[in-house]
């Protein structure tokens, strides 16, 4: 998300310096805007407050690690040297658009796989707490050995059950560092789009 509020931010700032607007009021104009977050707006502030102050865009930026990296800013002085930083903004603005795109495609890609296995995962625990157990009494009332690999879905499905809360537990870092990772990853991909 933060990707795609970046994208449009940069966007919306190369649209007005390319309109004529100076970059202190562009970037007023756009704090003053509701349509942005608070965080948002707050920032774009203290850009603009630095920029008054005679600071560099590049440098007011740096200060704000979330919504801008590393490639922003070394886009950003280049942009600032060379006196160009409308066409600047638009192509860190294209650059998000791409990562953004990569990332939803992660997602996209990612999605069918994770709900197959909860659907597995739910299937053994169906298994191995419902069926099985009576199938292992039925087999081992006949005198006939069990199936390893019965056994094994039993053991495994009963220790889901009785481990469910560690599980759970283990499971919900990863839920929330999950979005984190596949932006980093998308990030670090050659543009697919």
């Amino acid at each position: 998300r933060r990707r795609s509020e970046r994208a449009d931010l940069c966007d919306a700032l190369a649209t007005m310096i390319g309109a004529g607007l100076p970059l202190e009021q562009g970037l007023a104009s756009l704090a003053a805007s509701p349509l942005r977050g608070r965080a948002q707006r707050r920032m774009l502030e203290a850009l603009r407050h630095r920029l008054v102050a005679g600071g560099a865009l590049s440098d007011a930026a740096a200060e704000h690690p979330g919504w801008f990296d590393a490639i922003d800013l070394a886009m950003l002085r280049a942009g600032q040297q060379a006196g160009d930083l409308g066409p600047v903004l638009r192509a860190i603005s294209e650059h998000h658009q791409r990562g953004s795109a990569i990332t939803q495609k992660l997602v996209a890609a990612l999605a069918y796989p994770a709900f197959l296995l909860l659907l597995a995962v739910g299937v053994v625990v169906f298994l191995s707490s419902q069926t099985l157990p009576q199938l292992v009494v039925l087999v081992q009332s006949a005198g006939r050995p069990v199936p390893p690999l019965t056994s094994a879905v039993v053991m495994v499905g009963q220790g889901i059950i009785q481990a469910w809360w560690l599980i759970l537990l283990l499971g919900l870092p990863l839920l929330a560092l999950g979005p984190r990772l596949l932006s980093g990853l998308a990030q670090r991909l050659p543009a697919l789009s």
